[in-house]
């Protein structure tokens, strides 16, 4: 069968699950497989997804391969233990992960006993492919898996084709993409905070737009910025998810003025255009350069670029959780120096901190896959939040009701994608 892209839906609508009661050490290995550091291991382990016999069910499992021409060998280890293989005694396509494709293939096992010219083939295979593992096994003895992928596939090429820079950049596109927007924030960060963290950190949060344009560029060419500058500009939407992206501004404001009715401290409704690390240069000023800065300089990386790579391989719960991780290392210089969240490494308050970024993250999915992809949107909902919680009006009670709200709203969303992976309601729903 020829290799081709993945096109139907093999392992359920939202992508392959690991197969429930799977070993934990299977789990954490598909993990890594679909993660950014595939590169560690991919040389030597995919990812194969079968269908039950009996219940339909996808199952999906990291294996061991050997390649020989158009086919992929699997060699079974303890078969008689195992019964994944089993499902594969009539013929079947799979969904095969491999080297950071999604690909389908015609496969069968193939019991030793029964068909060994064809089980000593594969054993050559693995042989060649394993030559550290000593003499090979007798052919009565063991149960493999031959995969047909077809003519098209050719073992050298690296993932999506081509060589060199481009090829490399294409196999490890969010490694390349996590590595740079580190790269390119720590090296201003890290030596701010070591100056004693006096400078304004916005600079560095430039880092993940230029990463996202770097690696579109170096992987796709002009076609892949075109697209992801598509993202950037989308903004015919439902009038719904702009008042999502209005909506942290929209409750500093109404609680601010709470606290001005009442008497209760407050920095005055102009703080709300001070903020540390930027000249004052008034509300409209200010809102733009966090707009273009906090808002489209981490949202074009993060949402418009790492997200949707990510969902490639899992569902958006799980995607917006593995955004967040990186996300949240990425600030770490940050808490030593002035204008970012120095102060803030308290034991009570960090946890609010990392609660508060995870569902923010959740948030801007629910918002990035309910309008259509739009950078635009996340990027002002980013702006708005740090318009809320960043400026000197945003200390104090303003910023714990405006992360609160965020908190409440992020459950909703969580919901809503776990329930409609793939057909997101609006907030409203």
């Amino acid at each position: 069968m020829d290799v081709q892209q993945e096109s139907r839906p093999l392992v359920g609508s939202g992508g392959s699950e690991t197969a429930r009661g799977a070993p934990v050490r299977d789990r954490a290995v598909t993990w890594l497989l679909r993660s950014s550091f595939a590169g560690l291991v991919e040389r030597s382990l995919m990812t194969v997804t079968v269908r039950g016999r009996r219940t339909g069910r996808p199952i999906t499992l990291p294996v061991q391969y050997a390649e020989d021409g158009d086919a992929v060998w699997v060699l079974v280890g303890e078969h008689a233990r195992k019964s994944w293989w089993r499902n594969l005694r009539t013929e079947q396509d799979v969904a095969v992960g491999l080297r950071g494709r999604r690909l389908v293939g015609r496969a069968r096992a193939v019991v030793g006993a029964d068909e060994p010219e064809l089980a000593a083939a594969g054993l050559r295979a693995h042989a060649a492919r394993f030559p550290q593992r000593g003499p090979g096994r007798a052919v009565d003895g063991v149960v493999l898996v031959r995969i047909d992928l077809g003519p098209d596939h050719v073992a050298p090429v690296p993932p999506e084709g081509g060589r060199g820079l481009r090829g490399r950049v294409r196999a490890h596109r969010l490694g390349v993409f996590h590595a740079l927007a580190f790269a390119l924030a720590w090296a201003y960060w890290v030596p701010v905070a070591l100056a004693g963290g006096r400078w304004s950190h916005f600079p560095g949060l430039l880092a993940p737009a230029v990463a996202a344009l770097a690696v579109a560029g170096l992987a796709d060419g002009r076609a892949g910025v075109r697209r992801l500058a598509a993202r950037a500009v989308r903004g015919r939407v439902a009038p719904r998810w702009y008042l999502l992206a209005l909506s942290p501004l929209v409750v500093a404001l109404l609680v601010a003025g709470v606290l001005a009715l009442t008497g209760a401290p407050f920095a005055g409704w102009a703080a709300f255009t001070r903020v540390n690390g930027l000249p004052d240069l008034g509300a409209v000023g200010v809102l733009l350069l966090l707009l273009v800065v906090n808002g489209f300089g981490e949202e074009l990386g993060w949402r418009g670029y790492a997200l949707p790579e990510f969902r490639r391989w899992h569902r958006p719960l799980q995607a917006s959780v593995l955004v967040a991780l990186p996300w949240l290392l990425w600030h770490a210089p940050l808490f030593f120096i002035d204008s970012g969240f120095r102060g803030s490494l308290d034991p009570v308050v960090l946890p609010g901190f990392v609660i508060g970024l995870l569902a923010g993250s959740i948030l801007l999915t629910w918002l990035y896959l309910g309008s259509g992809g739009s950078v635009l949107l996340v990027a002002l909902w980013h702006a708005c939040y740090n318009a809320g919680v960043a400026t000197e009006a945003g200390e104090g009670v303003v910023a714990v009701v405006v992360t609160a709200t965020v908190i409440a709203a992020a459950f909703r969303a969580g919901r809503v994608l776990h329930r409609s992976p793939d057909d997101v309601p609006g907030p409203g729903a």
